[in-house]
């Protein structure tokens, strides 16, 4: 960066360096309306985006966190303590951070700047503010400014002015010109220093909150008339003496304050989206239908929120509003239900603007006088978030991450590991079809490898160059930059999850040097700053040669699993983390065809995992296509919660000729009609295709002289059309609930088997068409 930076001395030379290190531009977030609810999404991929994080705040007294040196006060910005946070927060798979942009006190005056000197902003605390963009987006995450307390800085630039108060009547900044127009600039002017500065950080703003938590005061002007007429910025005249004025007062004052705003914040940024934040209405001892009218002496709290639904009336991108238990005597899902309903959550009215403008719940948090410790506040935390996401939420971000300074309140940081187990990355609605595609991480650079013919043997000759169709477009080994560009592809194209094969490097075993290696889909998963964009589970690849035997090799297997589950992004449904052992008979087989030893090897991974406090899971097993309908008394129907197939190869002809994708997809579709009645759920599977030539050999097993043509664009999105409709049709297919009903979900073979022939992920052959229907289809289904 050039130096015209001007960075508070806090900052020593090996930090200013960290904050000026190259960095890529993040995706634009943008919104989707539409369907149950809008979400938001990546705007240029449109894959989805679910907000999760924290508010990070430092206080000194008061807000500090961007606190440059000025004439009278000290610097208190960290960037140390604020790449470490982000560390953190990207490792645990989070994506959001919530930040306070204000200066209201002589003691922090932050924006503000110098009191006599400073214009509409204070350079030194705005080059903090680029510090902390330019960290958040090498970390791949988004940061959303709330600008404090819906006040205005507090120096002589903005409190000299003919505003009613001086700045420290709210109501005036909200109802009058004047008002309007310093907080407008206020904003703005903001926004305006980071375009010009730096543009390229503008896509790591999630989004400009007007203000942390909107409300009037009735003590203030011009509230306190309680008869004459107020002619308000918008140009209208109301009767004070009239509740139903004064409340009109109120509710038409924040639509045109929010026009204003968005209009001034869209000249600058057309793509920028604009929120407001609320407390409910109960939260300060008001009932909307009986406090009406903004009068004052009404209640104790004289603070007057408008609700979400006047607000999801007006212009706003999005809704963001707060949520605290404050009665020990009240459970948390009466609390919930009692706030939210004060501020029209659950009225038809609201479920018309879901489908127009996300809604967050951009601070929950947990006092210390209604939950004592630690434990329960996340007990409490983790029942929110079920609430919240069954209400349709859009995002969450806990209040706080380690502001310690704060008293009374529990923070993330206090037992971080427990936090993240728990709480995992605030989840996501379980609505519409889960589309999860088989993860093989078979390719690596080292000789031998699976480039090099049937055998995998350094004197193979690499075999792409006969097949530059199956080469892939995002990385041909499985290295962090190829998982981290496969993430983005996947879940841009509409992929839920990807199911990683794991497979146990046994001991002694003739492929036990390649386990490492084939577990390196995994490893690069749990890395990748892009984890948070889907969801993946481990499917333990028991095929003979990795297969633990034994209690020893089992807990060999269980430790690095239970480590992966403690990832935010582990797929879960219901709360339950989802694992499949890939084949029954070979797990059988490693414990005796002992159905009770097998029992307790899945108990004893079961134990671990709630050890660890991650809570239940649902544990599928691997069945043969070709396997007939599985009867009631199944006997290992009593061991797992549902089966599922990775791949089925048709028994046709073993010929050097191609057989049709038809044939191929007849199987998968045969395979489904025997499972419907099954005593357990399946989750179907799925062929992208079946032609093993490249491994191949005159001696290859039958399966590896058998060979079908791949699909068509229009016959994959056949296929993925009739799976999309089986799924509706038989409710006993997916994944199982707790109440009993299915989350439907199917898995695909496979993202990257180019050596079988089962390939979503993008080649030189097929670009993207494979992924382009996935996406088209179950878009159509919303």
């Amino acid at each position: 960066m050039t130096a015209r930076i001007l960075f508070p001395v806090l900052l020593a030379s090996s930090l200013l360096a960290a904050g000026q290190e190259p960095f890529q531009p993040l995706e634009r977030i943008g919104i989707q309306p539409g369907g149950d609810r809008a979400r938001f999404v990546h705007a240029g991929s449109k894959a989805p985006f679910f907000v999760k994080g924290f508010n990070y705040v430092r206080l000194r007294g008061d807000h500090a966190t961007f606190n440059a040196d000025t004439e009278n006060t000290r610097a208190h910005y960290d960037p140390e303590q604020a790449e470490a946070m982000f560390g953190a927060l990207s490792q645990a798979g989070y994506n959001t951070v919530r930040v306070f942009i204000i200066g209201r006190t002589k003691v922090n005056p932050g924006i503000a700047g110098d009191f006599g000197t400073t214009g509409a902003l204070y350079e030194p605390y705005m080059e903090n503010v680029l510090d902390f963009l330019r960290r958040a987006t090498r970390h791949g995450i988004r940061v959303f400014p709330t600008f404090g307390d819906g006040g205005i800085p507090l120096n002589a630039y903005y409190r000299h002015r003919n505003i009613h108060g001086n700045g420290h009547n709210k109501n005036a900044l909200i109802l009058t010109r004047e008002g309007i127009d310093a907080r407008v600039e206020h904003v703005t002017s903001f926004l305006t220093y980071v375009k010009e500065k730096e543009p390229r950080l503008l896509p790591t703003l999630l989004g400009l909150q007007c203000q942390n938590e909107a409300y009037l005061r009735a003590d203030q002007w011009p509230f306190t008339m309680k008869e004459g007429a107020f002619t308000a910025a918008n140009g209208r005249t109301y009767d004070m003496a009239s509740t139903d004025q004064r409340q009109a007062l109120m509710d038409e004052g924040y639509l045109h304050y929010h026009e204003r705003m968005l209009a001034a914040v869209k000249a600058i940024d057309p793509e920028m989206l604009v929120a407001e934040g609320v407390f409910v209405p109960r939260a300060v001892g008001k009932d909307p239908a009986v406090h009406a009218g903004v009068w004052p002496g009404k209640t104790k709290d004289e603070r007057y929120p408008p609700t979400l639904t006047s607000l999801g009336a007006g212009p706003l991108d999005f809704l963001d509003v707060h949520f605290y238990r404050n009665n020990r005597n009240e459970s948390v899902d009466e609390a919930f239900r009692l706030n939210l309903a004060s501020t029209g959550f659950f009225t038809p009215e609201m479920a018309g603007i879901l489908r127009r403008k996300p809604v967050i719940m951009g601070e929950l948090g947990a006092f210390d006088h209604v939950e004592e410790t630690f434990g329960e506040a996340v007990d409490s935390m983790v029942r929110v978030r079920d609430l919240a996401l069954d209400a349709g939420v859009s995002g969450m971000l806990f209040w706080t991450y380690d502001c310690f300074e704060q008293p009374r309140l529990h923070h993330a940081a206090t037992d971080w590991p427990l936090f993240v187990r728990k709480m995992g990355d605030f989840g996501e609605p379980d609505n519409g079809v889960l589309v999860g595609v088989n993860y093989f991480a078979g390719w690596w650079k080292e000789l031998p490898n699976k480039w090099h013919g049937q055998g995998w043997s350094i004197d193979q000759p690499d075999w792409r160059p006969d097949y530059p169709e199956r080469v892939p477009l995002l990385g041909e080994y499985n290295d962090q930059a190829t998982m981290d560009r496969e993430i983005v592809a996947a879940a841009g194209h509409g992929v839920d999850f990807f199911a990683i094969l794991w497979y146990f490097p046994k001991p002694g075993g003739r492929e036990t040097q390649h386990a490492p290696r084939l577990n390196r889909g995994l490893e690069t998963f749990l890395t990748s700053p892009e984890a948070g964009k889907m969801r993946f589970c481990i499917e333990y690849c028991n095929s003979p040669n990795f297969s633990a035997v034994g209690e020893e090799e089992w807990a060999a297997c269980i430790t690095p699993w239970v480590e992966a589950m403690k990832h935010p992004s582990y797929l879960r449904v219901d709360g339950r983390l989802v694992f499949k052992i890939h084949g029954i008979t070979e797990f059988l087989r490693a414990n005796d065809n002992d159905l009770d030893l097998c029992r307790q090897r899945l108990d004893t991974l079961r134990a671990a995992v709630r050890d660890a406090g991650l809570g239940e899971m649902i544990i599928g097993v691997g069945i043969s296509g070709q396997t007939p309908p599985l009867g009631a008394k199944w006997p290992p129907a009593a061991l797992f919660d549902f089966t599922g197939t990775y791949m089925c190869v048709p028994e046709v002809e073993e010929r050097a000729a191609e057989h049709s994708y038809a044939t191929l997809a007849a199987q998968a579709r045969g395979t489904l009609a025997n499972r419907v009645d099954d005593p357990l759920p399946w989750m179907p599977y799925l062929a992208a295709g079946w032609n093993p030539r490249p491994w191949t050999y005159p001696k290859a097993p039958p399966h590896y002289q058998r060979f079908f043509s791949f699909p068509t664009r229009d016959e994959w999105a056949g296929e993925l059309r009739a799976m999309r409709d089986a799924l509706a049709e038989h409710p006993s297919l997916g994944l199982p609930r707790k109440d009993g009903t299915m989350r439907k979900a199917f898995t695909i073979y496979a993202w990257n088997e180019f050596g079988e022939g089962g390939i979503v992920a993008p080649t030189q052959g097929n670009k993207t068409m494979m992924l382009e229907a996935i996406q088209d289809v179950f878009e159509e289904a919303e």
